[in-house]
């Protein structure tokens, strides 16, 4: 692992309400099975130190939204600053799919330029839906230049791969950005020191 100070990659979670955002997010964190989960309202924090190869280690942020319709514009709000996204959808839910375009319009329009994209088909564990079509997923989200994600909060499927795929792309982005910052400081020309010499 490279040296240095940790890297903080700000993600949102967003999907339909009982998507299994809320128990993604606390599978992930706390490596357990979530119990019963409860709607978010507004948005939940929680936070986990991933480790990556040739990284400084990532701290990443999650911030779990509401899903309910009367919480949607608020949503934005938590966007701005977000470096990565999660969009999840429940696979055992008839067009559950068909909302995903949405979250990712909101996303295009309201989060920060070249927001890194993961989308979690949820709920692998039970039976899809008769709509629910993997190879049109998959085909959807790289046109997006999103990654496709099979989970299960339950049984913990996916649930390592998605987030460590979200700790190393949004690393990669901060980084980027932040060689961007520096960049575009105004640069020392050494004019004043040179004046300087030649009063004296």
């Amino acid at each position: 692992m490279s040296a240095g100070p940790n890297i903080e990659v700000k993600t949102v979670v967003v999907g339909d309400t009982d998507a299994g955002k809320t128990s993604l997010s606390e599978r992930f964190c706390y490596g357990e099975a979530p119990t019963a989960a409860h709607p978010t309202i507004g948005a939940s924090f929680l936070q986990k130190v991933v480790n990556i190869p040739e990284s400084p280690p990532v701290v990443l942020q999650l911030w779990d939204t509401a899903g309910q319709e009367r919480f949607r514009s608020m949503a934005p709000m938590y966007y701005r600053g977000a470096t990565a996204a999660i969009i999840v959808f429940d696979v055992s839910k008839e067009n559950a799919w068909n909302t995903i375009q949405t979250w990712q319009k909101d996303l295009m329009t309201y989060a920060e330029p070249g927001v890194v994209i993961c989308v979690a088909g949820n709920k692998v564990d039970l039976d899809p839906a008769p709509s629910f079509s993997e190879e049109a997923c998959r085909a959807s989200c790289s046109s997006w230049d999103a990654t496709f994600h099979l989970t299960s909060a339950t049984t913990g499927q996916g649930v390592d791969e998605l987030f460590t795929t979200v700790a190393r792309r949004g690393a990669t982005l901060a980084a980027q950005n932040q060689r961007q910052m520096r960049q575009q400081l105004p640069k020392s020309t050494g004019t004043s020191s040179s004046s300087s010499s030649s009063c004296c």
